[in-house]
């Protein structure tokens, strides 16, 4: 199990109502910056396009500990250049 590390759980959400399910990722990234963080953040992307469901809508959310993004301007100070 390449993910298994990952604190990270995926769901589907089924409606009768609604023809299009939804596959919710809820993702928690700890708040450290060394080397094994990159890596994690990588994994961490790759582990939901993986998973993802073509015929559902997929949502990525949760608690992923990146304080130094402005998120109003789109910017991070010393963003890596493969991101």
């Amino acid at each position: 199990m390449k993910y298994k590390h990952l604190e990270l759980i995926c769901f589907d959400l089924v409606n009768k109502k609604h023809r299009t399910p939804t596959r919710i990722f809820l993702a928690y990234r700890p708040p450290s910056t060394n080397d094994l963080a990159v890596s994690y953040l990588y994994q961490l992307i790759e582990c939901p396009n993986t998973y993802q469901n073509k015929s559902f809508v997929n949502i990525i959310t949760g608690h992923l500990n990146l304080p130094k993004i402005d998120w109003y301007q789109l910017f991070s100070p010393g963003a890596a250049p493969r991101f």
